[in-house]
This record gives C-alpha cells, sequence and structure tokens, in this order.
C-alpha cells in the first residue's frame, strides 16, 4: 500500500510538470484521491499539496461532503430519519463546492499565468465512478 501511494504520487507530480510544460489557455487539473476510511487520504493530500506548492502550483482542496455535513453537526439520525434529504442536500453542497473550486482554480491560472490544481476528497467524480461499477 505505502508503495501503491510513493507511485501515485510520483504519477501526479510528473503529470502536473508535464501539464506545467504545456501551452494551455486554461492551465489547471482535476485530480480526485479516493480510498476507504483511515486509507490515508487526508495524509496524502497534505502531502499532494505541499509538493505541488513546490513546484509551482495553486492547490486548491474540495473536502469529502459527508464528512464535512457530519461535522456541521448532521448526524447518522438525519440520514436514517430522512434519506433523500441527505442525499440530496449533500449532493447540492458537493456540486456547489466542486464548482465553486474549479471555477476559482480555472480563472487564477489564467489570470496568475500559474497552473492550478484541484484535488477532490472523493466528490462527483468519484461518486459517478463507484456507481458504474454497479451497473
Amino acid at each position: 500500500e505505502g508503495e501503491l501511494k510513493r507511485d501515485l504520487h510520483q504519477y501526479l507530480i510528473l503529470r502536473a510538470v508535464w501539464n506545467e510544460q504545456q501551452t494551455l489557455t486554461c492551465n489547471w487539473e482535476q485530480v480526485v484521491i479516493t480510498g476507504g476510511p483511515c486509507g490515508g487520504k487526508s495524509t496524502s493530500l497534505a502531502h499532494l499539496r505541499e509538493r505541488m506548492e513546490a513546484l509551482g502550483f495553486t492547490v486548491y482542496t474540495v473536502p469529502e461532503t459527508a464528512t464535512l455535513m457530519f461535522t456541521a453537526g448532521c448526524t447518522g439520525e438525519v440520514l436514517r430519519d430522512s434519506p433523500e434529504l441527505w442525499q440530496t442536500k449533500l449532493l447540492e453542497l458537493m456540486l456547489q463546492m466542486e464548482d465553486t473550486l474549479c471555477t476559482i482554480a480555472a480563472r487564477q491560472a489564467v489570470l496568475r499565468n500559474r497552473p492550478s490544481i484541484v484535488f477532490f476528497d472523493r466528490g462527483k467524480k468519484y461518486s459517478i465512478a463507484a456507481n458504474r461499477s454497479y451497473e
């Protein structure tokens, strides 16, 4: 598992450096970090942020929406009592956060002529991929 994480880090850094050298109109990237509870996502995100900033990137991180909602006080009771409301509001918040940070990242990359990268702690891209695996 540790070797896989190192390989992922090296791949992302190499990909980012390659992208930095490209002449793109909008020089920004999106990367989804996945894994189970206590799988090292937060630790990896902190390491990736540090490394990418050292390479000259502006880094944005979209937190996992469910964790954010639980931390804000939406307990398991809300999930059990109103699952449809929970899912609807979770999705609305997720999409709003992702759209906001991606818009800012893209805009700042152009205005500052500096590459940006957005890391997602899971997020909609993960949800789409996970749901496709069940089809």
